[in-house]
C-alpha cells in the first residue's frame, strides 16, 4: 500500500499547487483518454520481427548489420504491420 499512498500524496500535492477547476480536471482526463501517452525513458511501443533477423543471420550479416536491423525492427516494425 505504500506505493499507492505515495501516488495519492503526489496527486494531492499537484492538486493543491495547480488548483484546477472541475472543468480543468475533466478536460485533462479527456486528453489522456483520447491520446497515447508515453514517457520517453520507459515503456514505448516496440516491434519484433524474428523472421527478418533470422534471414539476415542466415545471409551472413555482420555484427554491425545485425545491430542495425535489430534497432530498425525495434523502432519501426510496429508501424509497418497492420
Amino acid at each position: 500500500m505504500a506505493a499507492i499512498n505515495h501516488i495519492d500524496q503526489a496527486r494531492q500535492c499537484a492538486l493543491e499547487l495547480l488548483k484546477p477547476t472541475e472543468k480543468d480536471k475533466q478536460r485533462g482526463l479527456e486528453l489522456h483518454r483520447d491520446a497515447i501517452v508515453v514517457e520517453t525513458y520507459g515503456f514505448g511501443p516496440g516491434g519484433n520481427d524474428p523472421a527478418r533477423i533470422l534471414a539476415a543471420i542466415r545471409a551472413g550479416a555482420s555484427g554491425g548489420e545485425l545491430q542495425d536491423i535489430i534497432e530498425d525492427v525495434a523502432m519501426t516494425s510496429y508501424v509497418r504491420r497492420p
